[in-house]
């Protein structure tokens, strides 16, 4: 059975001087990657919690920061999956609308 390593936590503060445009939210994402933990998984589940987040606090999302923790000595697989995701993301970057 596959236990997961992603831990999130939502975080919030006064949006604007003395909070007189309401409050803003981040949140924090960290997991740890390694050949217990495949990216690939992991990515499920921290796709899940930035969409969850986004549609809980709309247009108040301001800062998203992720966390990756890699093995101290990463195999090979390790490095392919990292490459892989790598290029995922920069093509899902290229379709993104301007």
């Amino acid at each position: 059975m596959f236990t997961s390593s992603v831990k999130a936590q939502e975080a919030s503060g006064p949006k604007g001087p003395l909070g007189l445009f309401g409050k803003s939210y981040g949140l924090v994402i960290t997991v740890v990657i390694d050949d217990s933990h495949p990216l690939e998984k992991e990515m499920r589940i921290i796709n899940e919690h930035y969409i969850k987040w986004l549609n809980r606090r709309g247009k108040n999302c301001e800062d998203l920061i992720l966390g990756f923790t890699a093995p101290r000595t990463p195999t090979r697989r390790f490095w392919t999956n990292v490459a892989n995701f790598s290029c995922r993301m920069w093509e899902t970057k290229r379709h993104w609308p301007r």
